[in-house]
């Protein structure tokens, strides 16, 4: 900024007055937007205003910034013994589950189907016939 208008701005404030300053008119998916609000509003915009402005703070591409992200795997619908789940936590809650959350995440993370995320992979050896005495 120039010194006269840092100047200015400093009388105006000074003053108990706001200083706001008009936002460049946004071109993308070939039209002109007024502005980054009037981009936000726009149904092909895929988040809100706030979070466009945040993600452009940080130095996105704009088109980029306007989609959503994907959801990470925890937070993803998960579909297991044919039933659809809102996320693994709650499939890990389903009393048919008798894995922990973070072993379901953990095995969902590395690629397996949450069917087979579920299933208990820890060996088991048989039960002896002293083994099986001793509990009876």
């Amino acid at each position: 900024m120039s010194q006269e208008l840092t100047a200015a701005i400093d009388l105006i404030q000074a003053s108990g007055g706001t200083v706001r300053f008009k936002r460049q008119s946004v071109e993308l998916w070939g039209q002109s937007f007024e502005n980054l609000r009037a981009l936000a509003a726009d149904p092909r915009c895929e988040i809100g205003y706030h979070t466009l402005i945040a993600r452009l703070r940080g130095g996105a591409d704009l088109e980029a910034a306007t989609k959503r992200r994907e959801l990470p795997p925890a937070c993803r619908p998960v579909t297991c013994w044919g039933e659809e789940f809102p996320s693994v936590r709650a499939l890990s809650l389903d009393p048919r589950c008798h894995v922990k959350y973070e072993a379901i995440l953990r095995k969902i993370k590395t690629g397996l189907s949450a069917d087979e995320a579920v299933v208990d992979s820890r060996v088991r050896k048989p039960i002896t016939s002293i083994e099986q005495a001793i509990v009876s």
